[in-house]
């Protein structure tokens, strides 16, 4: 969720043109805790609850790239003024 420091709170949409400086509040939920090898080792003790072909899929996608430090990171960097 985002609040800009001069939005107006009736407003759904968020300015058409601001900088990540212009942000009040960012809030979000990530689990960088979640590591390839985490990820592994929660599926393996949990194969049995997921079922083959679940823990399978997941297994495949454990090393897949996040969204973590390239963007919710830079994000956060920019609501600081840190570029």
């Amino acid at each position: 969720m985002v609040l800009f420091s001069e939005s107006d709170p009736s407003e759904d949409a968020p300015p058409s043109n601001f900088h990540l400086t212009d942000i009040h509040i960012l809030t979000s939920q990530g689990h960088p805790e979640f590591t390839e090898s985490i990820m592994r080792k929660i599926i393996c003790v949990r194969r049995e609850l997921l079922g083959t072909e679940l823990a399978d899929d997941g297994e495949s996608r454990a090393n897949n790239q996040t969204d973590g430090i390239t963007i919710v990171g830079k994000a956060i960097w920019g609501v600081m003024g840190v570029e």
